[in-house]
């Protein structure tokens, strides 16, 4: 049997008790934390976001409500390639064994050849050994978890997530008869093939030029050979592939209209040369309010966010530039004092920048504080957890530029994560990141590029993300 898609690696299936979950991996997340991709029928695999060739789990979820004896052989086969032969009798014995005492948790160790060394209770689960003694996980695997995380990441422009997915899922199709997820392809190339042609009909977000619009038309020609030769879609991108290829994006020529016949007609850019101005009962601004900067997630702890009073009872929270990496967030008012939230709104276009309108109660405008959230159900983040989600922001930008070969921004990203590791208090990861920016990809031998801990080439995304 050909050798299993996530590599030979010494690994633990653990049962997480009071689910019909089991998880199978090294628990060794790094400082850049992990990419995840789902694999379709309660499978999703997890590799790590910076070295995506070693993997960090793969979960396998029972069906709600189907006895152990419904769990189908396809499974097994499916466990059997992702993990290698035998792996799949284990991990649906464990997963039999939960459904039998959901409430005790249950570990077995997958051996090399596959069989398991079962035990209860929790593991004793130790690093990962060195790189020489595991193989890395499927290029196409590793590369479809890296591109998807670009297509999900909150705040991502539209032309980004597009090509995210395309490209996910064109590394999917490699191994998706094998793995049985041509489903997921298709639904991703549908997907990211109508974001594609909106984000260049309705100029949302800079259109890719240089280096960057021949990846994309690269990208595009392998997109048109997964999808039937005769259809609207393919013929639309085949012809934007040629206007790439044709430099028209880097010229700063107008893109025709893509989009399939029936959709709206491509909306209009905004008039740049227009400022906008306030209503004439909303004067412009009596006073700042404070942005909890504590708290803004990832890329957000790096953008200009500022909030101002425009009324008696309103706030504008403004992020300058973000107009196309506006998607998914949302503006929140609390009481300074007992931290009670106030008002939420979501975030909006508003020519190049990104705004929201807060309506608060008049009596507490002067004691406001306002963040910027991905996750608008959720508390504000701890002052920790603030430095955990910064920490593994900047470790996959030191891993993007790893892969496109920029050692000095790679090397400072690292190190930058590594202080923000050390302020959440997780020393083991901070000095992994240290470790990262002391040695980067220019300490790497013609044999480390064999190895699991190889950054790999860059991306389309990465080209993209990085405005190359």
């Amino acid at each position: 049997m050909a050798e299993p898609l996530l590599g030979y690696q010494p690994l633990v299936a653990h049962h997480v008790a009071g689910s019909g979950l089991v998880s199978v991996g090294s628990w060794a997340v790094g400082p850049a934390g992990s990419a995840g991709l789902d694999l379709g029928r309660g499978v999703e695999l997890d590799v790590d976001a910076a070295r995506p060739g070693c993997l960090v789990g793969l979960t396998i979820e029972l069906p709600s409500g189907d006895p152990p004896d419904a769990l189908s052989g396809d499974l097994r086969r499916r466990l059997d390639l992702l993990l290698g032969p035998g792996h799949g009798d284990a991990v649906v014995a464990l997963l039999r064994a939960a459904a039998r005492d959901p409430l005790r948790p249950q570990t077995a160790r997958l051996t090399g050849s596959g069989g398991p060394s079962a035990g209860s209770g929790s593991a004793d689960l130790a690093d990962p050994p060195g790189d020489d003694a595991a193989s890395p996980v499927a290029p196409a695997l590793q590369r479809a978890a890296v591109a998807f995380g670009f297509a999900c990441a909150p705040g991502a422009p539209p032309m980004v997530r597009a090509v995210g997915l395309l490209e996910a899922a064109v590394e999917l199709a490699a191994i998706g008869g094998v793995l049985d997820v041509d489903g997921m392809v298709e639904r991703d190339l549908h997907i990211g093939v109508d974001l594609l042609l909106d984000a260049v009909a309705g100029a949302s977000g800079p259109v890719p030029g240089g280096k960057a619009a021949r990846a994309v038309a690269g990208l595009l020609r392998r997109v048109t050979t997964l999808t039937p030769a005769q259809s609207l879609a393919t013929a639309r991108l085949t012809s934007l592939a040629r206007e790439f290829e044709r430099g028209a994006a880097r010229a700063g020529l107008r893109l025709h209209d893509h989009r399939l016949p029936g959709t709206a007609g491509a909306r209009p850019r905004p008039d740049l040369r227009r400022p906008a101005l306030p209503a004439a009962d909303q004067p412009r601004p009596p006073g700042r309010v404070p942005v909890d900067v504590g708290s803004l997630p990832g890329a957000l702890a790096e953008a200009p966010v500022a909030a101002s009073r425009i009324g008696a009872a309103e706030v504008e929270v403004r992020i300058d530039g973000w107009a196309w990496r506006r998607g998914g967030l949302w503006a929140r008012a609390f009481h300074r004092r007992d931290g009670g939230l106030l008002a939420v709104a979501p975030v909006r276009a508003d020519l190049g920048d990104a705004t929201a309108r807060l309506l608060v109660p008049p009596d507490a405008i002067r004691r406001l504080e306002v963040d910027v959230t991905d996750r608008p159900e959720m508390p504000r983040a701890s002052p920790a957890l603030a430095f955990m989600q910064r920490a593994i922001h900047l470790g996959r930008l030191a891993a993007q530029a790893e892969r496109l070969r920029d050692l000095a921004s790679a090397n400072l990203r690292w190190r930058q994560s590594a202080r923000h590791w050390a302020r959440a208090g997780d020393d083991k990861r901070a000095e992994a990141a240290r470790a990262l920016g002391d040695g980067g990809i220019g300490s790497l031998t013609l044999d480390d590029r064999r190895r699991p801990n190889e950054p790999g080439a860059p991306l389309v995304v990465d080209l993209i993300d990085a405005g190359r």
